[in-house]
């Protein structure tokens, strides 16, 4: 998985230099996934017509702001995890930490 789009646009100092195409990611809906292959989180956005399309972003920042948008709650041990209610479960529970 590619972190950016790059172009080779010269060469000095015995290194290529490459140029990342950059777009503002503010306001962009995605999901952040884990792979267990490497271990290792990603950014996932969907095509707004064909969600069979998608397009996946490495994590290069280490402070990158989230909203909770889905339906998960936090847990015992400090845990972000889907409500019992959406897993078939009899009722939630709030655990205020």
């Amino acid at each position: 998985m590619w972190c950016c789009e790059f172009f080779v646009i010269g060469w000095g100092l015995g290194f290529w230099y490459t140029l990342c195409m950059e777009k503002s990611a503010r306001g962009v809906r995605g999901f952040l996934l884990y792979s267990p292959v490497t271990r290792g989180y990603f950014f996932r956005v969907y095509d707004l017509v064909d969600k069979a399309k998608f397009l996946d972003y490495c994590l290069a920042a280490e402070d990158i702001e989230v909203e909770i948008l889905s339906d998960v709650v936090f847990t015992e041990g400090r845990r972000l995890d889907y409500s019992r209610r959406v897993l078939g479960k009899e009722s939630d529970e709030t655990i205020v930490d």
